[in-house]
């Protein structure tokens, strides 16, 4: 009886311990498998400054992470919804699904199937947040897919979309640095033709007006020993 007792203790810690070990292993090569996703995300990310470029990228890791139609959306100054990229996404959205991606542009906040906001939705919505504003909206359209099942896909799952919303917002402010540097110089080339020429016409202006005065003052007195001659 009591090597019974001893076997079978020594066989639930050793099965508790395996077991623990295998749920480590498996976590381990899950972290693995997400990092070098992550690493090829900013690798080719930091390959390019165009926002366009940038989006396409992002879309193509995401889908192939989440293994379902994505999209990025944003809002237009008539605060209509506009998908700026898709992957495998083929049909429209409704006026639901608009409706749902506009509260997570103003809100910033997630939301959809598979959240405690707005679950009806037939996808997922994350904010892509900045550190300064909000650039778009991702949204995901897992159908029976198990990636709302796993909270760890999840977690992931938000810090590529963090990872893209940054590196999207950065595009788009040196994009506006170009631009606000472009200005002020065509400002200060504006300001300079116009200094020059507030100094050197009034001047050259002056010195043709005293020429023609001479031209006509020699012209009159050339006609005044004319007609003297004559006479």
């Amino acid at each position: 009886v009591i090597t019974f007792i001893v076997m079978l203790i020594t066989g639930l810690v050793v099965s508790t311990l395996a077991d623990r070990l295998r749920t480590q292993m498996i976590s381990a090569r899950l972290r693995e498998e997400h990092n070098q996703i992550l690493y090829a995300l900013n690798k080719e990310l930091s390959k390019t400054s165009d926002s366009d470029e940038l989006i396409k990228i992002a879309i193509k890791h995401l889908e192939e992470f989440c293994k379902c139609p994505v999209a990025t959306f944003g809002i237009d100054q008539k605060k209509t919804v506009i998908i700026q990229a898709r992957g495998g996404l083929a049909f429209p959205v409704g006026a639901n699904e608009e409706g749902v991606i506009q509260w997570v542009y103003e809100h910033g906040k997630m939301a959809g199937r598979g959240t405690d906001t707005l679950p009806g939705s037939t996808g997922i919505y994350l904010p892509l947040v900045g550190t300064e504003k909000t650039v778009g909206v991702f949204g995901a359209f897992p159908g029976d897919s198990q990636l709302l099942s796993d909270p760890r896909k999840m977690h992931f799952l938000e810090m590529m979309v963090t990872q893209t919303a940054l590196a999207i917002e950065g595009a788009q402010l040196s994009a506006a640095m170009l631009q606000a540097k472009f200005s002020l110089e065509n400002e200060s080339l504006k300001n300079l033709f116009l200094t020059s020429f507030s100094h050197d016409v009034p001047q050259k202006l002056t010195d043709i007006s005293k020429m023609v005065s001479q031209l006509l003052a020699d012209k009159e007195k050339g006609d005044e020993e004319k007609t003297q001659i004559v006479k």
